[in-house]
């Protein structure tokens, strides 16, 4: 894939993390440890509950790896909760995203530019 469809007030904190992940991580870590894994972002659609629109539905939410980082799956069995990823964490959160797996510990593929 060579683009990811965001709403634009969160794609230059979006290329930018990317960019972070990158420097930090090396291309042959970001596939060892499945960060290179979209599972997408901006999709018109309800929440998990059907009570109000996604945060995908506003283009402002994005998923890593859902294979390894299923909605339902904790930490440590989800492969975004383990300590080698502290680093693509600690980047995304500096560019103003929030991470679902490590703010509740479920949906640890999500993260969002939005509070909780």
């Amino acid at each position: 894939m060579k683009t990811i469809r965001v709403h634009q007030a969160i794609a230059q904190d979006v290329q930018a993390a990317l960019a972070e992940v990158l420097a930090a991580y090396g291309l042959d870590r970001i596939r060892a440890l499945h960060l290179d894994q979209y599972g997408g972002s901006y999709n018109d659609r309800s929440t998990a509950t059907g009570k109000s629109k996604s945060m995908h539905a506003w283009g402002i939410a994005l998923d890593f790896d859902p294979a390894r980082n299923s909605y339902s799956c904790k930490a440590p069995h989800a492969g975004l909760s383990r300590p080698e990823c502290e680093e693509w964490w600690r980047i995304w959160e500096a560019h103003g995203a929030v991470s679902l797996g490590r703010e509740r510990n479920y949906d640890w593929m999500h993260l969002q530019f939005a509070r909780l």
